[in-house]
This record gives structure tokens, sequence and C-alpha cells, in this order.
């Protein structure tokens, strides 16, 4: 039996001040490589300090528990690299930072976003661009050096706007979508890339926009190529991609969950359904299944997590359970505690897990869609499909939780820490009457019935 167990990150220098941001590394790392191994969890915590952590919660630097002071300055997006050991921080004074693991060192440049607080922070799957974007509307594009420096490669600027979201697709897709024609009309007017990198396939992304309670999708590239899509009815909350399909997904502040193919190769976009959410607000929103969407709203009475099959168009909820052991923290007579703060889908697992406000992680795992009902029964109610696990007790008001880049890790994130939980594998052995059982990461109990 596995199960999997709470271990609270120790930072006695962080003081009083609670973490608001974690991040796990995606690098393979090595024995000989800081953290002996370990995947590596980085925390920012309320006055700009970032320290970085194994999963036994130990800080990888032995002299000091945090990587940077911050001086102040808060931290406002957290992102590793998805193949290097670097760290990338985007901060409110408009600075974007990277922090090397294997040689310490921090480098920093101020000159993309000036005084505007970053944004949005994400890399492309294959690590070879970075995209940010700011609270006055730019969106900077960057590379990385032979020594892990941002180099900038090109910026684009939306009037009166923020940036709110970036979401990078596959390349097939994007091109599919007239982005790479978009990119060679760029390339031919003369405003390429700036390092004249031309023999290096683009990259495309999409992004989203808000101002005066409007919001908007834009298309840009690393080419020059930078174009307005469609205009939303509200403030996106949300922003996905269909992978395979081409399709943008968005959820608006006014809970609007919209579909948009593109038309005539990216010509136009045309929205191809909309549907109502039950509750308003900045919902969380995920990819569970391949075209499922898992989505969560804080505001929501029923504490349920709604599914969204796009394919099939079939939509059901997944309700925590109630129970909670004795000593686990909230209240069954509380259901406001029992609301659901916070989403993670491991794709390798196939598992859901979901944070609520009384300090529970309550899990699901995809089983598979169930097999074709034969005429004469009833369809097999896709809510089904989800098997329920056991949960984590972390304590505290969850506010983010996320999966390692090992399946036995999940991070938990709240006001009162921040916690690894790590499953492990129960022990159990009997001899001569006499049994020893793991009722613990670190507690047996031995008992003989005579």
């Amino acid at each position: 039996m596995a199960v999997y167990f709470a271990n609270r990150i120790s930072c006695p220098a962080a003081g009083k001040n609670p973490p608001t941001l974690q991040a796990w590394s995606r690098h393979a790392p090595t024995r000989g490589s800081p953290g002996n191994g370990s995947p590596l969890l980085a925390v920012a915590f309320v006055g700009g300090a970032i320290g970085v952590f194994t999963e036994e919660g130990e800080s990888v630097d032995r002299e000091s528990d945090f990587v940077t002071q911050g001086n102040g300055n808060s931290v406002e997006k957290l992102v590793w690299h998805p193949t290097r050991p670097l760290l990338t921080v985007g901060w409110h004074d408009g600075t974007v930072s990277f922090w090397s693991v294997d040689d310490r060192r921090v480098t920093e440049d101020s000159s993309v976003h000036e005084a505007a607080a970053v944004s949005v922070v994400v890399w492309s799957p294959d690590g070879e661009r970075l995209v940010t974007g700011d609270d006055n509307g730019k969106v900077g594009v960057w590379k990385v050096d032979s020594r892990n420096r941002p180099v900038p490669i090109i910026q684009y600027t939306e009037k009166n706007a923020r940036v709110t979201h970036v979401v990078i697709p596959p390349r097939a897709d994007a091109e599919a979508c007239g982005a790479a024609e978009a990119s060679a009309n760029a390339a031919a007017s003369g405003s390429g890339l700036l390092d004249n990198d031309d023999s290096a396939p683009a990259t495309y992304f999409y992004y989203a926009v808000s101002g005066s309670g409007k919001g908007a999708v834009c298309r840009g590239d690393d080419r020059g190529a930078s174009s307005r899509l469609y205009d939303l009815d509200a403030e996106a909350a949300a922003l996905l991609h269909y992978d395979g399909e081409g399709h943008i997904v968005t959820v608006g502040l006014n809970s609007m969950l919209c579909i948009h193919e593109a038309l005539d190769g990216g010509a136009m976009w045309r929205q191809q359904s909309a549907m109502k959410l039950p509750s308003e607000g900045a919902a969380t929103v995920v990819w569970a299944t391949p075209g499922c969407l898992a989505v969560s709203n804080e505001k929501d009475p029923s504490c349920a997590v709604r599914m969204f099959d796009l394919g099939s168009g079939e939509n059901f909820a997944l309700v925590p359970s109630t129970d909670r052991p004795a000593d686990g923290g909230g209240s069954q007579a509380d259901p406001a505690g029992r609301r659901v703060s916070c989403l993670a889908f491991n794709h390798a697992t196939t598992v859901l897990a979901c944070g609520q406000k009384d300090g529970h992680v309550t899990m699901w795992r995809y089983l598979g869609a169930p097999p074709a009902a034969k005429p004469e029964e009833e369809e097999t109610p896709p809510e089904e499909a989800w098997q329920s696990m056991a949960g984590i007790n972390v304590m505290g008001k969850l506010a983010h939780i996320a999966w390692g880049p090992q399946m036995r890790l999940l991070g938990a994130l709240g006001a009162d820490g921040v916690s690894v939980c790590k499953k492990v594998r129960l022990h159990d052995k009997v001899r001569d009457r006499n049994s020893i059982v793991q009722v613990g990461r670190c507690r047996l109990t031995l008992s003989n019935p005579s």
C-alpha cells in the first residue's frame, strides 16, 4: 500500500513572511548535482526572498536558506527552464532574472519591461524561447546564451492593456492556423529576428490582454509578426490551447467558457461554442484527459470540480468527500472550508488533485473510458471513470498545488507554509507472532497478540 505524507519545508530565515509562489524543477538531476539527485522546489516569499529546496525540505544551499534576498521587490512569476537547471523569475519592478543551480549565479535584465510588473513568464517546450508579458501590455521574446544569460530578441506592445496569459502551441497546430505565413511575411518586410537566426524554426504563441474590463486574444512569434485575433466580452481568467485541434479555449471573469477555431488558414477566427459556468470570478482551469477540462472556482458553493469533455460535449462534476480524519483540518459542518481553491493534473499517472480551503487535498485517478454500452444497457455515467483515492491533510488554506517531475511528489502551498507531499509505500513484517507495521513516514507499530 502506498500513501502520501506531507513534509513541511522549514525556512527559519523567512520569519513571518508567508510563501507566495512555488515551482518544481524539470531538468534531470544527477547524484553529483546540487540536491544530490533530488528534484528541486523553488519557493518565493513575501518581500522577494527565494529559496530552493530538496524533496526532503532542505535548502539546496548549505550557507543560506535563500538564493536571492529580493530586498522588498516582490516576485510575480517563478518558472524553471524545461531542460536546464535554470530558474526564471519575473519581478514587480520589471526585471527578468535567471538563477543557475550549477554556479549559483544570478543574471538579470530590466531593459524590456522597464518599470512595469512582469505578469507572464512561459518557456517554449524545447526551452529555446522565453515569452514574458507585463502590466503595460508589452510582450518580450527571449533566448538564452551559452552562459545561461537572458538575451532579448523582439518585443510587441498592446496599448492600454495588460498581458494576462501566454500559451505556446505545438508547432504543427500553429502552422495550420496561419502563423507560419504571418511569420514569413514579417521576415520579408525586414522585421525578423534581431540575432538573424533565420535557420531556426519560428516559435509561435498566443497571448491574452485585458483592459477596461474587456479582453482580447492575440498571436505573435519570434520573427516580428503579431496580430489581434478576436475580442472577448470580459477579461480572461484562463487561456488554453486545444492541442491537436488548433482551437483556443478561454474562460472569462464573467464565467463564460468559449472555444474559438481558425478559418481560412487562420485569416479569421470563429466562436465554435460557449457555455456559462456556475460561478463568476477567477476560475482555475487545467487540462485533464485529452480534450477534457477540469474547472474549479473558489466561489462555487457546491465544492465541485466541473469536468467538460470538449470532444463528446459531456459535462459532469467530481465532488470531494466530506469525510475528514479526526486529526485533519477543517470541519464537516463548514461547507465553505471545503471549497476547491486549486487544481493540478498529473498526465503520467492520470491523477487529478484538488486543494481545498481547509487544507485537504482530494485526488481522483482516471481509469479510462468505459466500454461502449450494448443497445439494451444504460450508458455508464462519465464520472464513474474517475476513481477516488486517499487524500492528504496538509493543514492551512491551500492556494496552489503542483505535481513534481516525479510521480511521487506534490507541492502544496498555503498561507501557513509549503509542504512536499511524498508518496511512500508502507511495509509490514510478521515473524514468530510479532508484527511490525509502518504507519507513517517515520513511524512504526509493534504488536504481539500473546
